[in-house]
């Protein structure tokens, strides 16, 4: 082999060693991009999860001020229907004193009519009682019904019977006397009856007492 043919070869080595000299090179490169991009990727990332966290924060409060509503909106309604409660207990309480006062003066206007009328009642309940004319007694039955019947209508009622016990607040004593048969503090003897309308006395019966 001659000087020039050495030559050559050593040229075509060097030529032949040069790409991978130029490989090498390469490779360093990619190394380097690699890291660059996973902090790009790392950096995307972390944007993402604070954008994410930030419309948490915001949903958050968005969720804790509906509530607050709600709640106000729920002490309005429970204001309101305490305020309808009361109203309505009001009204209730309005209307059955109405009704009671509405009661009382209907029965106070009925208890001024029948007390100016029981005499009238009495004397025919007397001649009632009396033997006479079976006309004229008849006739005297019929008014007697015919009383008792408005007295009915508007709630009056009659009171004050031999046995029963002794009231003050019904009964008017005007005689006593002594009974072993009787009981204690028992009417033996009624001398007039006593009138009520509804639960109201008109009029005391007049009674004997005996014990």
């Amino acid at each position: 082999m001659t000087e020039q043919d050495e030559k050559e070869k050593d040229l075509n080595v060097a030529e032949e060693a040069e790409p991978v000299t130029e490989t090498g090179e390469a490779g360093e490169a990619g190394e380097t991009e690699a890291p660059k991009a996973d902090k790009a990727a790392s950096k995307k990332e972390k944007a993402a999860l604070k954008e994410k966290d930030k419309k948490i924060a915001q949903l958050e409060n968005e969720l804790a001020e509906a509530h607050k509503e709600i709640r106000k909106r729920d002490d309005v309604l429970v204001e309101a229907q305490n305020k309808l409660n009361r109203l309505l207990g009001e009204f209730d309480n309005l209307k059955k004193r109405t009704q009671r006062e509405k009661e009382s003066v209907h029965d106070d206007t009925v208890g001024e009519i029948m007390t100016a009328l029981l005499p009238v009642l009495d004397t025919l309940e007397s001649a009632a009682s009396v033997e006479q004319n079976p006309e004229l007694a008849k006739g005297i039955v019929m008014t007697l019904n015919a009383f008792r019947a408005v007295m009915e209508q508007y709630h009056v009622s009659a009171f004050g019977e031999t046995g029963d016990p002794f009231d003050p607040e019904m009964h008017n004593a005007v005689a006593h006397i002594e009974n072993e048969e009787l009981g204690e503090n028992v009417i033996s003897m009624v001398f007039r009856k006593g009138y009520r309308v509804g639960d109201r006395v008109i009029r005391p019966a007049m009674v004997q007492v005996a014990n």
